[in-house]
């Protein structure tokens, strides 16, 4: 059953890449794809076994498109009528640093902003989400910029927190933050034996010195005599 499920509702992931001029990157299927063809829509696809909703994302936009970024804002997620799930992220989109690739499931890119989106043909007619979330994703990356270093802020109830720019989950940088607070065990271990050979080096040398042993076979000469005496007798 449990098989069965997963095989009818898949949850997906997608990345809306910003350009400077406040455009989303949208990829037109082929028209010989077996599912809406000849359609636009974002890069993006199924979230694997084992594979979080932001590796996903990250993972099908390089597949896609051949762009590779560290870090995607999360933006929303939004369940869908069938029951799946469909989880989007934001990033900023350089033609300086960046070459898009496309894959062969798709014949070509385009950017698009939130009011020409609605006029063209997109995956599931979905015009007005795309166009809300084109706005949202614009909206929260500049946020994102005005943001301190350490800032907390909240997307869908998960607290994330800035960290050298990007927005980093709460949990995984307090995390990160205990690991780098406690010491390694080896070196804790080498640490506290090595206290143990100083301290004990440091008492012999204030330690006064051992009074010399009596030497128990030295004998004087009377009780030689005695014996000598003794043994006569």
């Amino acid at each position: 059953l449990e098989l069965e499920m997963s095989e009818e509702i898949q949850n997906y992931s997608d990345v809306l890449v910003i350009n400077n001029e406040g455009k989303a990157l949208f990829l037109k299927r082929t028209a010989t794809d077996e599912f809406e063809p000849s359609v636009f829509g974002f890069p993006g696809g199924k979230i694997e076994p084992n594979e979080s909703a932001q590796e996903a994302g990250a993972r099908e936009l390089m597949e896609e498109t051949g762009l590779t970024f560290s870090e995607i804002v999360p933006l929303d997620v939004i369940d869908n009528e069938d029951g799946s799930v469909s989880n989007y992220f934001a990033v900023k989109f350089s033609d300086y640093d960046n070459k898009i690739e496309i894959s062969k499931e798709h014949e070509k890119f385009e950017f698009f902003d939130e009011m020409e989106i609605e006029k063209q043909d997109v995956i599931m007619r979905q015009n007005e989400r795309f166009a809300r979330l084109i706005m949202n994703a614009k909206k929260s990356l500049t946020n994102l910029e005005k943001m301190e270093e350490g800032q907390e802020f909240e997307i869908n109830g998960v607290m994330y927190v800035v960290k050298d720019g990007k927005p980093v989950l709460k949990e995984e940088e307090t995390e990160i933050e205990a690991a780098a607070e406690k010491p390694n065990e080896e070196e804790k271990k080498e640490g506290e034996k090595d206290a143990e050979i100083e301290e004990v080096e440091a008492a012999k040398e204030q330690a006064p010195p051992a009074p010399a042993e009596k030497n128990e076979a030295a004998l004087t000469k009377e009780d030689v005599m005695a014996m000598i005496k003794e043994f006569a007798q």
